[in-house]
């Protein structure tokens, strides 16, 4: 039996108190405690720094965040690299060493009789030496190898990513603090905080870290980026933009950069609807119309493509991924080197 209406009442109307009190407890403070002051330093994008009475940007705690980032990855980096440099050493030794003793079967199955009862020991010895060694042009192709080029491709986007990160909140949170540091409605109410509160950055020498960036650009703004392969296409990855990585595959016969419109628009690239479109074909089966846009920056380890010509691929085109051939590399010649497992951009 259901208890009365009144009874649901009694017991809905505390247990909403409750819940409320306790939600106050758990945020910290209540939306009705805070001053009219510390609403304006909120409003400013100030943030009290726990257990301090400095106030600070929210772009100074992310900067902070990304360069506790920095060492990590530079040192998973150069772990990988070392092992990559290791495992295309120890291949192209065996490579070597296979590739004379196989040679040296082949001779004698070719000059052994059929009937020679030998011939089946060379012939296992030969597959045996053939399952060792790898051709060290296909060497990105192998799966642990290309395991691993994925993973560094990864890291060194996201160490490019956050250098480049950390270099335009740099300089942005030194215009802003000087902005807020000249408004009075911010002064006033930081001196209402308490004598003690004061504008940040954290500490004066706040900008230190970021001058020893040089280290973790010259690790990855190279003139090589890594190169693995899958489903025998050549693959590397870039940034758009200077924001959006993105892995590109290799098309030696494609004359603009494809991009999905995903992709573009996540790197927000400008484009038209009434921008030119233009009929794409795989074939006989397959036609796709592309935008033609263009890109303000396109980066590949140090080297830096400006004002890029490109096609953006409808939705339907998603599944064909970024591509790009030797037409988008103005002033470059592109050099695949895979047997080093990676893509050289030597300036012409």
């Amino acid at each position: 039996m259901s208890p009365p209406v009144s009874d649901k009442r009694a017991w809905t109307i505390p247990a909403i108190r409750w819940l409320l009190a306790w939600g106050a407890v758990l945020v910290g403070t209540s939306p009705l405690q805070i001053s009219a002051e510390e609403r304006v330093l909120q409003r400013a994008g100030l943030r009290q720094l726990e257990g301090t009475s400095v106030w600070l940007l929210e772009d100074e705690f992310r900067l902070q965040s990304l360069l506790g980032e920095l060492e990590p990855l530079h040192r998973r980096i150069l772990r990988l690299q070392a092992d990559l440099t290791a495992a295309a050493t120890e291949n192209l030794v065996l490579w070597e060493a296979t590739r004379q003793q196989s040679q040296a079967l082949r001779e004698k199955l070719a000059q052994a009789p059929t009937g020679d009862p030998q011939r089946p020991q060379w012939e296992r010895q030969l597959r045996r030496l053939a399952s060792q060694g790898v051709e060290p042009g296909k060497l990105p192709g192998v799966a642990p190898v290309r395991a691993l080029l994925v993973q560094l491709t990864d890291h060194r986007l996201r160490l490019a990513l956050s250098v480049l990160s950390i270099r335009r909140l740099h300089q942005q949170l030194r215009c802003d603090y000087e902005r807020l540091a000249n408004d009075p409605h911010v002064t006033r109410a930081l001196r209402a905080q308490g004598e003690q509160h004061r504008l940040g950055p954290r500490r004066k020498g706040y900008d230190i870290p970021v001058k020893r960036l040089e280290r973790h650009e010259a690790l990855v703004f190279t003139d090589w980026v890594p190169l693995y392969q899958q489903s025998d296409r050549m693959r590397f990855g870039g940034i758009m933009h200077e924001r959006v990585p993105a892995v590109f595959t290799w098309d030696e016969e494609s004359q603009e950069t494809l991009l999905p419109a995903t992709l573009v628009e996540s790197a927000g690239v400008p484009y038209s609807e009434q921008g030119e479109l233009v009929e794409l074909s795989w074939g006989n089966r397959r036609r796709l119309p592309a935008r033609r846009i263009t890109l303000s920056t396109l980066r590949f380890g140090g080297i830096v493509l400006y004002d890029v010509p490109a096609l953006m691929l409808p939705p339907e085109g998603e599944d064909l991924g970024p591509r790009i051939g030797p037409a988008s590399f103005s002033g470059y010649a592109v050099e695949r080197e895979p047997e080093r497992l990676r893509v050289r951009f030597r300036p012409l």
